[in-house]
């Protein structure tokens, strides 16, 4: 009866150490699968967001790819026949090079499903260059450029705001001030600012042939 006894236990533990063994096993291939699916989605993502993004004449689809699921959608169809929807978007670390900005967003406008612009901006208000980044001298040109490599995925060329082409002379309309110049081959920023340099209302990227 012991010896009975005994060699139940034995296979008992036997069988026990193995259903270890072999949940370890399992255990290690599963935690290599996922981090071998955790590496290649990170890559995935991070060759999307560091790579140059096509912004114009890319459709919804495409731009969702860029900055995420959209937050609204308004939609305009013109007696032409042309349909004109803006859709919303998070303006990600955008938010964080400027002051005042707890609404800020990215608007982009399609036409006939064609991205052909960018806006920064809030609804109903503007928003400040911080003090330490202002430099109405230059333009404020290095945190527009920061703005530009979030959204377009790569830094502007290193131009002196000097050498910058001036699509337009600054427009002054009361208490509204809009300049316009270029940022590379084929794209344009058109910035607003009130009262003072560093409150902006809006910043638009757009396509300008004139910007060679």
């Amino acid at each position: 009866m012991g010896f009975f006894a005994s060699v139940t236990a034995d296979n008992s533990l036997t069988d026990e150490r193995m259903n270890c063994k072999m949940w370890r096993q399992y255990a290690a291939q599963a935690l290599t699968v996922f981090g071998l699916s955790t590496f290649l989605v990170t890559g995935l993502q991070s060759s999307v967001i560091s790579g140059d993004r096509q912004i114009f004449g890319e459709n919804p689809t495409a731009i969702e790819r860029y900055f995420g699921q959209y937050w609204t959608r308004l939609t305009l169809t013109h007696a032409e026949g042309d349909r004109h929807v803006t859709y919303t978007y998070s303006p990600g670390k955008i938010r964080s090079f400027f002051n005042n900005a707890e609404d800020l967003r990215l608007s982009v406008r399609f036409t006939n499903d064609q991205a052909v612009s960018v806006r920064v901006h809030q609804d109903g208000a503007g928003f400040n260059i911080p003090v330490e980044r202002f430099e109405p001298s230059a333009n404020s040109i290095d945190i527009f450029d920061d703005v530009f490599e979030s959204i377009f995925g790569y830094r502007p060329p290193s131009i002196s705001p000097v050498d910058r082409q001036i699509l337009q002379p600054e427009l002054l309309q009361g208490t509204l001030h809009t300049v316009t110049y270029c940022m590379d081959e084929g794209i344009a920023m058109s910035y607003e600012w009130i009262s003072t340099e560093d409150y902006i209302w809006f910043i638009s990227f757009f396509q300008e042939p004139m910007c060679v």
